[in-house]
């Protein structure tokens, strides 16, 4: 759905997205509408400049990890263009053919150069998206998992059953472990993805 709410008031608005949240498919959808977002999503997609940007979890996760200040900053997020502006000239296509001419067509070498040159570039920026995808996932996970067990550890029904508090008490203090672990690796990935990016 591109921009579901564009034009409708406050009651409509409300209507569609108790709709859209009684439905049991995936939904896919486009919108600015923080309120209606925020109602619906549980993963965001950021796109901008032709980069998708995945996050494991809804609106409020989305504007803890991309560190946005509010929701007016998260919606125009995006990171910065790495090709340097080229000013236009009138004589700018005329340079560039002359510019062919005199070095003459790439050898197959040249070529190969040039593939490995963009690889060397694009390689690490590749891994460490992917990284930081996967730590995502992971946190969002561990987060859910913890989610989980602190409602169990609330339920007095725990309590019945003999030693089920302690086990319980003891895979959360693990969880909440290798949640900071992670955390703090998304953190250093997504710092390292920034500077290479820029």
């Amino acid at each position: 759905m591109d921009e579901p709410t564009t034009h409708l008031d406050i009651a409509s608005t409300d209507a569609l997205i108790n709709a859209l949240r009684q439905f049991e498919g995936t939904l896919i959808f486009i919108s600015h509408d923080v309120y209606c977002i925020r109602a619906l999503a549980n993963q965001v997609l950021h796109v901008h400049a032709g980069r998708l940007t995945p996050y494991a979890g809804g609106y409020d996760y989305y504007l803890e990890k991309s560190r946005a200040t509010n929701e007016r900053a998260a919606l125009t997020a995006g990171f910065t263009d790495a090709r340097p502006v080229q000013p236009k000239t009138q004589n700018s296509e005329l340079e560039t053919d002359a510019t062919v001419a005199r070095t003459g067509p790439k050898t197959k070498e040249q070529k190969r150069a040039e593939a490995a040159e963009r690889n060397a570039r694009t390689g690490p920026i590749r891994v460490l998206r992917a990284k930081v995808a996967e730590l995502e996932k992971e946190i969002f996970r561990l987060e859910k998992n913890q989610s989980e067990l602190t409602s169990a550890l609330e339920a007095p029904e725990t309590y019945t059953e003999p030693g089920k508090a302690q086990h319980l008490n003891r895979e959360l203090s693990t969880t909440v472990d290798r949640l900071q672990t992670a955390t703090t690796e998304w953190e250093q990935a997504a710092s390292q993805l920034a500077e290479l990016e820029k």
